[in-house]
């Protein structure tokens, strides 16, 4: 996060809790690989943020281009739920 502090364009951050009731189709495609971060309303980084991205990201959305990046992951459909025990866990079912 402090890497996205770092940049002097202008962004909104809107953070989700993932385990919050209401963000049961979040916690179901992204608990297994949080951060995820989006922009514009795409798909746009997991994990961690490289500063020459987010100057090129931020740029594009700016004008207008910026467009999802690949691998956006969602455990879901990839068949994994969390373990009832805890959600620091999971299996494939």
């Amino acid at each position: 996060m402090e890497v996205l502090r770092a940049t002097a364009q202008p962004y909104e951050l809107e953070r989700v809790d993932i385990e919050a009731k209401g963000c049961e189709d979040w916690h179901g495609r992204y608990w297994m690989d949080i951060p995820v971060f989006h922009l514009e309303g795409c798909f746009w980084a997991k994990h961690r943020l490289d500063a020459a991205d987010i100057e090129a990201a931020l740029s594009e959305a700016a004008t207008g281009s910026f467009r999802g990046r690949p691998g956006e992951p969602d455990a879901a459909r990839d068949g994994f739920r969390p373990l009832e025990s805890g959600r620091d866990g999971g299996s494939k079912q």
